[in-house]
């Protein structure tokens, strides 16, 4: 966390948010996915595409269900970012969602920048992050 300094004082951010950050592993995640209703229609054709992808792979159900994973080290001249990692998240042990993590510097501001790989393509979300008394906001939206 301490690269994000001096917008990020991790001496006052909640202990809870910083251990999250710094262990994520430690952590059970848990969702409830819930659709809106106009998208049903097609939810068909999107589990076809998105399990095939394994990008996105959320089930249709909106029962609370776990999300299992592991963070794995990417060999940064394969991904050209600082120190890369992949979030691999299961869902009964299918793989449901990859993102791959690193951060980039613009000035003094370092920003966490997120890769969620697709066939012939990746989604990419530039996140700033922001300390509000002891919360972390993190935002796709420059803040002045």
């Amino acid at each position: 966390m301490s690269i994000y300094e001096p917008y990020i004082d991790t001496s006052s951010l909640s202990p809870i948010i910083r251990d999250f950050y710094e262990n994520t592993l430690d952590y059970r995640l848990y969702a409830e996915i819930r659709w809106s209703t106009w998208f049903k229609p097609f939810a068909t054709i999107y589990r076809l595409v998105s399990s095939f992808v394994q990008q996105i792979n959320l089930p249709l159900s909106s029962k609370r269900i776990e999300m299992t994973g592991d963070i794995l080290n990417i060999n940064k001249d394969l991904d050209g970012r600082m120190h890369p990692r992949a979030w691999i998240r299961n869902i009964n042990k299918k793989v449901t969602f990859i993102a791959l993590y690193s951060w980039h510097q613009t000035g003094n501001r370092t920003y966490m920048n997120i890769a969620l790989p697709l066939p012939w393509s990746s989604m990419i979300g530039i996140l700033e992050l922001n300390q509000i008394d002891k919360d972390l906001q993190l935002s796709s939206k420059k803040q002045d």
